[in-house]
């Protein structure tokens, strides 16, 4: 058929004749308000840094009222107070009572002129009061700052408020020393005492040095300050050199005369520490010098340091510091 006879009329016209159009891959035009969106989120983050690292600077300096603050924080940890007793009743396990009272105090205020905050730091040591039962000594070891999270005043405690000593004298105000023991970092030295009335033991006393770790009080070393056998004491004065065992004819062996197994030597001897000075990073190091007599055994006087382990945040007790 010529091409110009041809009758496009009999095409179908329900049919469409046309091929489908191929998609095409259309970019999006960026919506003009985007940058400005991000733009101001951007100055909104900056100015929020901006103003809490002024607010970090310059916020109103907490100022702590030590009076009242370890008046609610006791009575919040022990219950109520005794004007009588002059202290704070609080009953332990197996109902056991205590006389809770403060024997240490101290604010830690920033030097003159310096912007800063008030810390407050104080021992509570728990008598017992049922002396015929021998109940552990308690000790409560409390920090209270301003709350760095909420930076409007409010106080955090960071504490550890019934720590027990199993035989034990309890904390007198002269068995406390509070010292810095680094650049940001203050603590106690607690001078422990451990009686004894008993014929087998010799009456110890130890230092336990003590500091803020976290959201309690840890224990960063424990060293002797004394090991004696008071007057009258079931103790040999000093070891017995050793002898050869008798053996008799028929091969049996007897042990040789000088006391039974396990037989007790006296004890009498002295540790005296000096505290080294506060480095600008870390814990500052003891020093403790010392010896004489421990369990018969004469101990020549030396001297040991103890350094701080950051990573563990202990002080490394040397061998031979110890009974």
């Amino acid at each position: 058929m010529p091409i110009d006879d041809y009758d496009s009329s009999s095409l179908d016209s329900s049919q469409d004749s046309r091929l489908p159009p191929r998609p095409v891959a259309v970019r999006r035009a960026p919506r003009a308000w985007l940058p400005h969106a991000l733009l101001a989120v951007g100055a909104l983050a900056a100015a929020t840094t901006v103003f809490w690292v002024q607010a970090q600077r310059h916020h109103a300096p907490i100022r702590i009222d030590a009076d009242e603050v370890i008046e609610a924080v006791m009575q919040r940890n022990y219950g109520a107070y005794s004007p009588a007793q002059k202290g704070w009743l609080w009953t332990g396990p197996q109902h056991a009572p205590y006389l809770m009272q403060v024997v240490q105090r101290a604010k830690v205020e920033p030097e003159d002129g310096a912007q800063g905050d008030d810390e407050l730091y104080f021992v509570a040591a728990g008598t017992p009061l049922r002396p015929t039962q021998p109940e552990p000594a308690l000790t409560g070891l409390f920090q209270v700052k301003g709350d760095m999270d909420k930076r409007d005043g409010s106080l955090l405690e960071i504490s550890t408020p019934l720590r027990q000593e199993q035989g034990a004298v309890p904390l007198q105000p002269q068995d406390v020393k509070f010292l810095a023991l680094g650049s940001k970092t203050w603590g106690w030295v607690l001078t422990t005492h451990y009686a004894t009335k008993a014929d087998d033991k010799p009456a110890a006393t130890w230092q336990v040095v003590m500091a803020p770790q976290g959201v309690d009080m840890a224990e960063l070393v424990r060293f002797p300050a004394s090991l004696e056998d008071g007057p009258g004491k079931g103790c040999e004065p000093a070891a017995s050199p050793a002898k050869a065992p008798a053996t008799e004819p028929d091969d049996r062996v007897d042990e040789a005369p000088g006391g039974a197994e396990g037989q007790r030597r006296c004890s009498h001897a002295r540790w005296t520490y000096r505290a080294g000075p506060v480095p600008a990073q870390g814990l500052l190091s003891f020093s403790v010098t010392g010896g004489g007599l421990v369990n018969g055994e004469q101990r020549p006087q030396k001297t040991w340091q103890l350094v701080f382990d950051a990573k563990r945040f202990r002080y490394t007790l040397p061998e031979g510091l110890s009974f």
